[in-house]
């Protein structure tokens, strides 16, 4: 499975792809300048780590006050809003 999220700040970019070779097992993460995407390339287990990117996407949008997000997973687009609640900033 590959997921691509929309970075609309690319200096908070290397951040949220720490987050996600962090918390996804055996992922591949990369940020393409370029395209202004943080691409997820997941092998093992994709359905649990879509879900835990997900979370991860919204955590750090909140945290960093960031607005909603695209996120293209097998050629569709979806928008991701901040988790409600975390944040401050930053």
């Amino acid at each position: 499975m590959i997921a691509r999220i929309e970075v609309a700040d690319p200096g908070a970019a290397h951040q949220l792809v720490f987050r996600l070779a962090e918390e996804i097992d055996g992922a591949t993460v990369a940020f393409d300048v370029e395209r202004g995407q943080v691409e997820l390339d997941v092998q093992k287990d994709p359905e649990r780590a879509l879900l835990a990117a997900l979370g991860v996407v919204e955590e750090w949008l909140a945290a960093h006050g960031l607005g909603p997000t695209m996120v293209e997973l097998d050629d569709q687009i979806y928008v991701l809003e901040p988790a409600v609640g975390v944040g401050g900033g930053g």
